[in-house]
């Protein structure tokens, strides 16, 4: 997703007009709603500067808008945004968590060769094999252990559709960031 789109979902996602935003980034009022207009149609592309104003008004992690050199981070990130951000959509990932135990006999997750072996279907409706990813990297399948949770609860009404958004649009900071002060962890706001 481009960073103009991004920038729409998340002013819309804080109740800020285009001028509101604009004149929080300091834009004379009659040229505010212009530029954010201009930022969201991908027109102009602010630079990394003002990407860190912008997000420090919209009170969401800088890293929505910028890479990192953090490839498990940025995975993620990348996976949040392909996630649906309006209501009624349907998800595109779904990120159930699957127990399985490793097979000695098989050397691989008894649920992952069940995966493999039972059908899905493509758009047209036809057969396909199942598709499957197995991550071999502790920190991805923690945060995916934690998106999951999230999406619990937000499906379980323990978190509502707002609540679960911020969670995502200031995840980096809190996972991520080694300079960061982590405000608040999960487990924290949100107890079983």
């Amino acid at each position: 997703m481009n960073i103009g789109k991004k920038i729409q979902i998340l002013r819309k996602f804080r109740g800020l007009t285009q001028a509101e935003l604009g004149i929080a980034l300091g834009f004379k009022p009659e040229a505010a709603a212009n530029r954010i207009t201009q930022y969201e149609t991908s027109y102009r592309v602010p630079k990394e500067d003002a990407l860190t104003q912008m997000a420090e008004v919209l009170k969401v992690s800088k890293y929505n808008f910028i890479d990192t050199d953090d490839v498990a981070c940025d995975f993620i990130l990348s996976l949040f945004w392909i996630d649906p951000m309006e209501d009624g959509e349907k998800p595109m990932i779904l990120p159930w968590m699957l127990h399985g135990t490793h097979d000695e006999e098989f050397g691989y997750s008894v649920i992952g060769h069940w995966i493999a072996t039972t059908t899905a279907f493509d758009p047209k409706g036809n057969p396909m094999p199942r598709p499957f990813i197995e991550f071999n990297d502790d920190s991805i399948n923690s945060y995916l252990v934690e998106w999951n949770r999230m999406r619990t609860y937000l499906y379980d009404e323990k978190i509502n559709k707002e609540q679960y958004l911020d969670w995502k649009f200031n995840w980096f900071e809190r996972k991520c960031e080694p300079t960061s002060q982590i405000k608040y962890r999960t487990e924290e706001l949100f107890p079983d």
